[in-house]
């Protein structure tokens, strides 16, 4: 493993005090004991083979005789030079396969920088050493700095294969030597595998940028989120300061007239109505609020809930139509309120002011978009003459604001009708 031509060693015979010669049946090698290196000798050095025979040896003075196949080799150890030139290592040429593409590229030139394709899945790097009388005998060692330490002796290989590496580079080591522990200096080879489009630094830089844009997204729909539910929870208590403060404080103010007046019941009947104003103006919030009620089936019910003792007390037909399709359609927080509060002053005006006995309620799909129509069959007016008051005006800039047209169809005698559409 250090440096023996063979393991069947034959004979033996010492030169001075620290030389052995040894033959084998490959080879005939010079041990020094002192430094423990072995030099190899073989028949293109100029011995008659390279087999010995077991008992075939013997020393004459300065002249050491080993036989074999072939004749008898004579030796004058003090003519050996006692060392020989290190060979010096160049690359000569790469080949890299891809399916049945082959690419040769001659490395002759400086820098010494191969630039590998993703696509190339075998990379084989060809050197040799150049020695004019003994290139026979040189052997080779290599490492790659970034993954070995230690060097790996491939013995008389002269190329080196790189399969499935990972993109980066790698720094290619060569050394050779005619004798083991004698090597020559190392020569450097760059490898740059590079990488697929997929591991490149800008896609990686891509993935970051659109995770990081997916984030932002989400923390502004968030926010977004976050203001119109603090804008919904204004709204809502504002109305209900203004709507449940204005009752409650006309009941404070009816209680004191009734106190006051004690033979006068009417103030009980206004106390009475007010009570059931804030009681409905209540229950409408907690409705609004309810994150299981957001369907067109669900306001439709809570207006049924609203406008159907009105119409029976005021003897007005209140029909409903509602398309199917509807059942999974889910309101926003503001378009449910706005939609209720919109219906609501309808369907009080319809009571109000049309002198109807019909009125009728329809949700439907229109060309893909959700459609609300509130008609009534009574007298009906005459919008270009008929001044807008708060109802009608309070009911465009709703609709406005949830993002729905608004369409008044009437005429004197021909009842009323209004038109919601989703836009």
């Amino acid at each position: 493993k250090t440096g023996l031509s063979n393991n069947g060693v034959y004979r033996l015979i010492g030169n001075k005090d620290s030389i052995l010669f040894i033959s084998t049946n490959y080879g005939l090698n010079q041990l020094n004991t002192f430094t423990n290196k072995i030099r190899i000798l073989y028949d293109h050095d100029g011995l008659h083979s390279n087999n010995f025979e077991e008992f075939s040896s013997g020393k004459f003075g300065s002249t050491i005789a080993f036989g074999g196949a072939g004749g008898i080799s004579l030796i004058r150890p003090d003519l050996l030079s006692p060392k020989r030139d290190r060979p010096s290592v160049l690359f000569t040429e790469s080949v890299s396969r891809y399916n049945d593409t082959v690419t040769n590229t001659s490395l002759l030139t400086q820098p010494l920088i191969i630039r590998i394709d993703p696509e190339i899945f075998q990379l084989t790097v060809y050197f040799r050493a150049i020695d004019f009388f003994d290139a026979e005998s040189i052997i080779y060692s290599y490492r790659i700095k970034e993954l070995q330490k230690n060097w790996t002796n491939i013995e008389h290989q002269n190329f080196i294969d790189f399969i499935g590496f990972n993109h980066g580079t790698y720094t290619l080591e060569v050394k050779a030597a005619k004798e083991v522990d004698d090597w020559s200096s190392s020569v450097e080879l760059t490898l740059i595998f590079l990488p697929k489009w997929y591991q490149t630094w800008w896609f990686k830089a891509l993935i970051v940028l659109t995770c990081l844009g997916i984030i932002y997204g989400l923390y502004r729909m968030r926010m977004n989120q976050l203001r119109k539910e603090e804008k919904i929870r204004n709204q809502l208590a504002t109305d209900l300061h203004d709507d449940l403060g204005s009752t409650l404080n006309s009941v404070k103010v009816y209680t004191n007239l009734a106190l006051m007046e004690k033979e006068n019941t009417g103030h009980l009947y206004k106390i009475k109505e007010s009570t059931q104003e804030a009681i409905s103006g209540v229950r409408d919030l907690i409705w609004v609020l309810d994150d299981k009620k957001d369907t067109p089936p669900d306001l439709l019910s809570r207006l049924q809930q609203f406008a159907g003792p009105l119409c029976e007390a005021n003897h007005i037909e209140f029909k409903k139509i509602m398309d199917p399709n509807l059942s999974d359609y889910k309101f926003g927080k503001e378009e449910k309120r706005f939609l209720y509060m919109i219906v609501k002053e309808s369907i009080n005006n319809c009571i109000k002011y049309a002198h109807c006995s019909v009125i009728e309620i329809c949700f439907s799909i229109v060309i893909g978009k959700l459609t609300i129509s509130i008609a009534d069959n009574g007298k009906g007016f005459n919008q270009a003459i008929t001044q807008e008051g708060n109802g009608l005006r309070n009911i465009r800039n709703r609709a406005k604001e949830i993002q729905y047209t608004l369409t008044i169809n009437t005429e004197p005698g021909k009842g009323t009708s209004i038109h919601l559409k989703k836009a």
